[in-house]
């Protein structure tokens, strides 16, 4: 199963909704999950979604307009009103039998106020 993340910097206005995908080489009944890392900080699970369940986002993200889609072979984690907290790097990775398969990677950076 191979994860592909496009960029590797995505830029964003302070306010404005970003969303973030991961292209999933194929179809697939695995669990996906997206992980969050500030620099200087431990990562963070986002939240998850597989194909038969619905999608779940984790304190402390769960009041802060996250939102996750999974289509066939994309997996999207949307940013409604960013701001400079929601900078970091942002992982999408793969859970099979307990162990996740991460890809590179992309640095969500948020410009103005």
């Amino acid at each position: 199963m191979a994860l592909y993340q496009q960029e590797s910097l995505v830029i964003v206005e302070h306010g404005e909704s970003i969303t973030l995908q991961c292209t999933v080489g194929k179809k697939s009944s695995d669990l996906f999950l997206w992980y969050k890392e500030r620099l200087g900080h431990a990562p963070q699970q986002v939240g998850m979604v597989g194909s038969y369940s619905d999608p779940i986002i984790f304190p402390p993200f769960h009041h802060s307009g996250f939102k996750i889609e999974r289509t066939e072979n994309t997996i999207s984690l949307t940013i409604l009103r960013a701001t400079k907290e929601d900078e970091g790097m942002y992982f999408c990775g793969l859970s099979l039998v307990n162990v996740i398969t991460f890809y590179n990677g992309m640095f969500l950076a948020v410009s103005g106020n």
